[in-house]
């Protein structure tokens, strides 16, 4: 059952630093640009944005992603879930463009590693779904918001409270933020344990792609230092 929205104001502190107008992005996801990395600095000229990610964290590959993935670690979008997917494939609906973590792969730690996750989506594959042009585009803005909470699983959660859900405006461009709260069970040979996690997605149109932040750490007050990470948008 898909769980009730209401838009609810709450501290949203990431920093946009410059606004552009819409990139121009053509073709289909699987050639988009990648991006590239340098220091702690993701950018992508297509997509026409940098992202300012924590220093000294951890670049994952794709290895390492579909591993965190598979084990119920990291969260995934569903292509189930879009019910008239057209003549797209699985896999086809998204572009992974960074994972990065606190710490290393495989690290013993007491608790959750603190994540950053960014993904490009192309709206194509959920059809009569349109990003809202206005934050007073309510009915728009709970319908969005409705099919990325629906989409974006992690493997045996429990939610921890209702979704908090803002809309805002920067300079015309609107931005969505959803902030939930779960409990994750996480097998591991050492163990069973459950594990409270705090999570926010930011999301954004860049040309005829949705971009995705998702933010994941173990307590509110470390998921407020990432929404308080960075975005530049070029001129």
């Amino acid at each position: 059952m898909m769980r009730a929205l209401r838009l609810r104001p709450f501290a949203f502190l990431l920093c946009i630093c410059v606004t552009v107008p819409e990139t121009r992005v053509a073709g289909q996801i699987t050639l988009l640009d990648a991006g590239t990395i340098s220091g702690n600095t993701y950018r992508n000229p297509e997509l026409g944005f940098r992202y300012q990610f924590p220093n000294g964290w951890v670049v994952n590959d794709t290895a390492t992603q579909q591993k965190e993935i598979a084990g119920g670690h990291q969260v995934a979008w569903d292509d189930a879930r879009s019910k008239k997917l057209g003549d797209k494939a699985p896999g086809q609906c998204t572009r992974n463009l960074l994972f990065v973590t606190q710490h290393p792969a495989g690290m013993r730690l007491n608790g959750f590693d603190s994540s950053v996750f960014l993904m490009a989506v192309d709206p194509n594959c959920v059809p009569g779904v349109t990003f809202p042009t206005s934050v007073k585009d309510h009915e728009a803005i709970q319908r969005i918001a409705k099919l990325v909470v629906s989409h974006l699983k992690m493997s045996a959660v429990t939610d921890r409270g209702p979704v908090q859900l803002r809309a805002f405006d920067n300079a015309g461009r609107v931005m969505l933020a959803i902030s939930e709260a779960f409990d994750i069970f996480i097998s591991e040979p050492a163990g069973s344990t459950t594990q409270n996690i705090h999570t926010s997605t930011l999301l954004m149109q860049a040309g005829q792609y949705w971009i995705l932040w998702r933010f994941a750490a173990d307590t509110d007050y470390n998921l407020k230092k990432l929404e308080a990470t960075k975005i530049f948008f070029d001129a």
